[in-house]
């Protein structure tokens, strides 16, 4: 029996040092023995890691598309961080609007409007701007291009199931709108009532106040909700989303109005009386005026 020499442990950990650079190799070793070592001096840096201290509490969104986490909410990571907060100022999440000073918008007709009706659409897109309407206190709403105008005190302009999201009244003097608007979780995140509207300070929605006539609501992914400007004392312009449970979706453009399956285009309604909403669906479909 051959019996081998003892080794001291300097001896021992050399002999270790020497069988593993021979196994592994310089730089694996290296890197065990030396975490800060990276054994080539051209291998590329790792990547940046955020040092800015992550926000804490409600109100934080997130653009969905990596995996990162800041405050305990998954954000997409796309070379940064994108953080939306909520409203939290008293001053724009409630407030008042009021009337500005400008005309009445006019409507581009599109070439595929037949002639027959061009100009009996012309002259009702206008007519907010002339001395009768004036004369008679109209009230007038633009949405795409659609336009209605009344001397009613009210009249609805969507009802969904029997329920009107939108109306629009005359109130001391000038023109006024009630409406109310929910996000795609069935969160009611804005509503307006006259002239005075408010939005939900935990929605995680966005609110742009360019002026004290507009209203601009971004819902929790940056899309407009509701976007609203009272034009002057006797007329709105409205884009949005309006959602009612279990019906379609009521989506206003600048250049389009879809609902459900239909495109509502086009369309002016002159002297609309108060009992007739605008666009109806009931279990039955949609019904325009």
């Amino acid at each position: 029996m051959t019996i081998s020499p003892r080794r001291h442990g300097p001896q021992v950990l050399a002999a270790a040092l020497v069988g593993a650079v021979a196994v592994f190799g310089i730089s694996e070793v290296g890197r065990l023995l030396f975490p800060a070592y990276r054994g080539d001096a051209h291998a590329a840096p790792s990547s940046p890691k955020v040092s800015s201290p992550a926000p804490k509490g409600p109100g934080i969104d997130c653009h969905i598309g990596g995996n990162a986490v800041v405050g305990g909410h998954a954000c997409g990571v796309d070379n940064s961080v994108h953080i939306r907060r909520s409203v939290y100022i008293k001053d724009d999440n409630v407030g008042k609007l009021y009337p500005a000073n400008d005309p009445f918008p006019s409507i581009q007709l599109s070439p595929d409007v037949i002639p027959e009706m061009r100009q009996t659409l012309e002259q009702c897109f206008n007519y907010p701007n002339t001395s009768d309407a004036k004369e008679k206190h109209v009230i007038a709403i633009i949405f795409g291009h659609n336009v209605v105008s009344s001397v009613a005190d009210n009249f609805t302009l969507l009802s969904l199931g029997g329920n009107s999201l939108i109306e629009v009244q005359r109130l001391n003097g000038h023109i006024a709108i009630t409406l109310r608007a929910i996000d795609d979780r069935d969160n009611r995140v804005v509503e307006i009532v006259h002239d005075g509207y408010k939005v939900d300070k935990y929605s995680h929605a966005f609110v742009k106040k360019p002026d004290k006539s507009t209203l601009l609501v971004e819902d929790h992914l940056g899309n407009i909700l509701v976007n609203i400007r009272f034009l002057n004392p006797n007329a709105i312009s409205l884009q949005g989303v309006f959602r009612y449970p279990t019906y379609p979706t009521l989506s206003i453009k600048q250049d389009e109005v879809e609902i459900g399956n239909f495109i509502f285009d086009y369309n002016c309604h002159h002297n609309i009386g108060p009992n007739t909403p605008i666009i109806n669906v009931d279990k039955n479909g949609c019904h325009f005026a």
